[in-house]
């Protein structure tokens, strides 16, 4: 295995060493959402929701596609890349 290819493995083992990663590449669709949204009906805090977006996004899995004020704060919209698209495909099929 080159060493690029080794590098792609390794982030893509980091992006599901979460429950809470996979759920959000699982349940984000093709569709945009921010943390926010996407805490609503959860049992964790948006702080949590918020880093696991943060990290998904580092990992390339996610991308950052708006922002948005609402009530004095950035709200920041994501939706799935190609990769996150990939992986999503593998986990359904295990």
């Amino acid at each position: 295995m080159s060493k690029t290819k080794a590098t792609e493995a390794a982030a893509l083992a980091r992006a599901l060493s979460h429950p809470l990663r996979i759920e959000i590449l699982e349940d984000l669709g093709d569709g945009r959402t921010s943390p926010n949204q996407f805490s609503n009906g959860q049992d964790e805090s948006l702080g949590t929701v918020s880093y696991h977006f943060r990290v998904l996004e580092k990992l390339g899995c996610l991308e950052l596609v708006d922002t948005a004020q609402k009530r004095g704060t950035l709200e920041h919209i994501y939706a799935i890349t190609t990769q996150g698209k990939a992986l999503r495909t593998m986990l359904a099929s295990l």
